[in-house]
């Protein structure tokens, strides 16, 4: 997520800050994953295959050590609003993508 700091470190605020720096320094695409979300997790980790996803793995521990909902989710209208002001394109990514078959209709 951002570089030099722990999962634990990271803030609102730290996510919002370095997505408009970024956003400054001319990145054009960002991957947004705002669909991980908290009420999700239980059923994430009967998975057979865990969550695949890097930023939803990443993001799961956030919501897990912070027990807040995914910040991604709640920041999505500042995010749209940065993303607007600087011209970029986003996608949003799929945090919880099955690993497996069996995986695929939880």
């Amino acid at each position: 997520m951002i570089i030099g700091r722990s999962v634990e470190e990271i803030t609102p605020k730290v996510i919002l800050d370095t997505i408009e720096k970024q956003a400054k320094q001319g990145v054009d695409f960002f991957t947004i994953h705002a669909g991980v979300l908290k009420q999700y997790l239980p059923a994430a980790v009967k998975r057979v295959c865990g969550i695949v996803s890097r930023g939803g793995a990443l993001l799961a521990k956030w919501m897990t050590i912070h027990n807040k909902q995914n910040p991604f989710y709640e920041l999505f209208d500042d995010i749209c609003d940065i993303m607007a002001e600087y011209d970029v394109c986003f996608s949003l990514g799929d945090g919880l993508r099955p690993g497996c078959i069996a995986d695929a209709t939880d």
